[in-house]
């Protein structure tokens, strides 16, 4: 005979019946209960990884450190170090025109012309009114070149410049092209994942001051329902195999006391 007909037949006997549907309702439960915490867990599994993706993203974002308005001036800069060599000609030459040409320069010249003015302004009221124009003329040279000059001067104290630019490019657009963003993107993308990060955080920290006990509740109940089922299946086993005159004068398993105490199982 299989053992769960023996448990059926023994159960009958002992008048335990209603016990072990009882324990098989608690056991039913319990593995519901499993299935639900399995799925919890998986879904926990789920968010830890999603938080350990949004950490080390933050952390990426955080050494890159990209400031506003950054970007443009990067890409500025490279295409002026791009054509660095034109450029630097080009102001070479302007400022040689305008004001280091020992022979002939516009700074030069536009100070003999206004010399020329004020020498005989005092004797034409209308030659006069051009002397202003020729004086600020000559301030506007003198101030070019300064600029021209510094220009220069700032070009060719950092050589290295263009390196330096192109490099943290390279890091920005290969950052950019992980995370599936545009460049400019890199700017947004850190404020929407500390957010998600923060949600998932917090998420994850109200389930676990919460954590469900149903499992070893559950358990605990029909632990406490099938160790008071066994001792009394046990007891009826044995009295089955005694003579009629030696069994307990009582054939039934008595319900389980209001105090009865509940063990765990080890």
């Amino acid at each position: 005979m299989r053992s769960h007909a023996q448990r059926e037949l023994l159960d009958s006997y002992a008048g335990a019946t209603s016990l072990a549907e009882r324990v098989a309702e608690l056991h039913r439960a319990r593995v519901k209960v499993d299935e639900s915490l399995e799925d919890l867990f998986n879904a926990a599994r789920d968010r830890d990884s999603r938080l350990e993706l949004l950490r080390h993203q933050l952390a990426e974002w955080e050494t890159l450190a990209l400031k506003e308005g950054e970007l443009v001036s990067l890409m500025e800069e490279r295409h002026r170090l791009t054509h660095g060599a034109k450029l630097g000609d080009a102001a070479r030459v302007a400022l040689e025109l305008i004001d280091t040409n020992e022979s002939s320069n516009a700074h030069a010249l536009a100070a003999r012309a206004l010399s020329q003015v004020r020498q005989v302004a005092h004797l034409d009221t209308t030659l006069a009114e051009s002397l202003p124009a020729l004086e600020e003329s000559v301030i506007r040279l003198r101030d070019v070149a300064r600029d021209l000059t510094r220009y220069l001067d700032k070009r060719e104290a950092d050589p290295s410049r263009q390196e330096l630019v192109e490099q943290r490019l390279a890091t920005i657009e290969s950052l950019a092209r992980k995370h599936r963003v545009g460049p400019e993107g890199l700017l947004s993308s850190p404020n929407g994942a500390r957010s998600q990060h923060n949600l998932a955080s917090g998420d994850a920290q109200q389930r676990k001051s919460s954590r469900p006990t149903s499992r070893s509740a559950c358990r605990g109940l029909a632990w406490s329902v099938a160790s008071f089922a066994s001792p009394c299946r046990r007891k009826h086993q044995r009295d089955s195999r005694k003579p009629m005159e030696q069994r307990t004068s009582s054939s039934k398993c008595q319900p389980m006391q209001a105090n009865h105490r509940v063990r765990s199982p080890r």
